[in-house]
């Protein structure tokens, strides 16, 4: 073969092997730029699920928060759900005849008449029973977002039973007074009465325990079906519940029952409810608090509201002649002040009223704590006004 052909044909070889790599080198780069491009194109698909993903949760949970702030209400409110006879309302101090689904809140009243009653229910599915001829005030109904509830309820005249309901709450307590006694329970039933003409008060504790106590009787402990009974603040037990008592009690505790159950709250407002104590803390920053959209309902605000109550309370005292031997932590009948006052005053108070009064020759002490999540307590004294620790 002649040199020459065999110089151009190694060439030519040479050439086309460069063609063949330079071709696999382009497909690789095609390759690998197409490869990258999958990658990102799955990066890009990830991450706009992902932010879908991220957007429908912050407003589900946005949603949930504000629907669960909204329920929030329920717990400041008693709603009449049954009716029988004649029943009167006072509702932000205007009278109205009572029927269902009618709501009221502190300083509202329901009075019944002769063969008349009427039976609330609560946002956690607590229920009350009026029974006839009777005046229940409601005094106090507080909720905090710890899940703990307050509600004092005054017994004006005649009886009242309740029922706590299943989300009630373990840290939650019920104070039912009458102007004499104060039945506190923290889970349970409840009976307390009240005639006014001869100044006689009963509890009787039906289910759970209970504690009864008077302005002048350290509290004391009642259990299911043990009763006490008080001729104004004289209070000592009352023994075991007759046979016709108790089954007026059964048969009162078997309607609420029947009552409260349609109402009781749901897994989707126990979520809510979650949901809005873990945002609490921005939710306060924004002044939306319970039972209002004002920094007056937050802690800060209420720890000043029971300081200046106190002190306004010891000034009162003061202003007297001599310091009153007792005086009743819910109903302040001892001191000369304006009932609308009073009112204004105990609405500080956790469950609507003090915690003691105690006198000692010429030394006083009053103690209060005050509402919302940090229940600061107080003690008033000739001194002063000062936190507990």
């Amino acid at each position: 073969m002649p040199a020459g052909k065999s110089g151009r044909g190694s060439g030519d070889m040479q050439s086309a092997i460069a063609q063949v790599k330079a071709q696999q080198d382009r497909a690789a780069r095609r390759g690998k730029r197409s490869g990258r491009q999958k990658v990102h194109d799955v990066k890009v698909y990830a991450k706009d699920w992902i932010i879908k993903l991220v957007t429908v949760a912050l407003v589900a949970w946005l949603i949930l928060t504000i629907d669960g702030v909204r329920r929030e209400y329920a717990d400041f409110r008693a709603e009449v759900v049954e009716v029988g006879g004649q029943v009167q309302a006072t509702v932000g101090g205007s009278s109205q005849t009572a029927a269902p689904k009618l709501k009221l809140s502190d300083g509202d009243t329901i009075t019944t008449g002769p063969q008349s009653y009427v039976t609330l229910v609560l946002g956690d599915g607590s229920g009350i029973a009026v029974e006839p001829n009777s005046e229940l005030s409601i005094r106090l109904l507080e909720y905090a977002r710890s899940g703990r509830r307050d509600r004092s309820l005054l017994v004006v005249s005649g009886a009242v039973t309740s029922l706590t309901g299943p989300q009630f709450g373990a840290e939650s307590v019920l104070n039912i007074v009458t102007p004499g006694v104060r039945a506190t329970g923290q889970a349970g039933a409840l009976r307390v009465s009240y005639d006014p003409q001869s100044k006689t008060s009963m509890v009787q504790c039906l289910e759970g325990t209970a504690r009864a106590s008077s302005p002048a009787v350290a509290p004391f402990q009642l259990g299911p079906g043990l009763s006490a009974r008080a001729q104004g603040y004289v209070l000592n037990p009352g023994g075991a519940l007759d046979a016709a008592s108790k089954a007026s009690a059964d048969a009162a505790l078997a309607q609420l029952r029947g009552l409260q159950e349609p109402r009781n709250p749901s897994g989707l407002t126990d979520t809510e409810r979650s949901l809005v104590r873990l945002a609490d803390p921005l939710l306060s920053i924004l002044g939306i608090a319970p039972g209002g959209w004002g920094y007056d309902a937050m802690a800060a605000a209420r720890r000043s509201a029971a300081q200046k109550g106190l002190e306004t309370l010891r000034t009162h005292i003061a202003e007297q002649q001599q310091p009153p031997e007792v005086l009743n932590p819910w109903t302040l009948e001892e001191l000369r002040m304006d009932d609308a006052e009073k009112r204004r005053l105990m609405s500080a108070f956790l469950g609507g009223m003090l915690d003691g009064y105690v006198k000692q020759g010429n030394e006083w002490r009053l103690e209060a704590t005050s509402r919302g999540n940090k229940h600061t307590r107080w003690m008033a004294t000739e001194a002063g006004v000062r936190a507990v620790e």
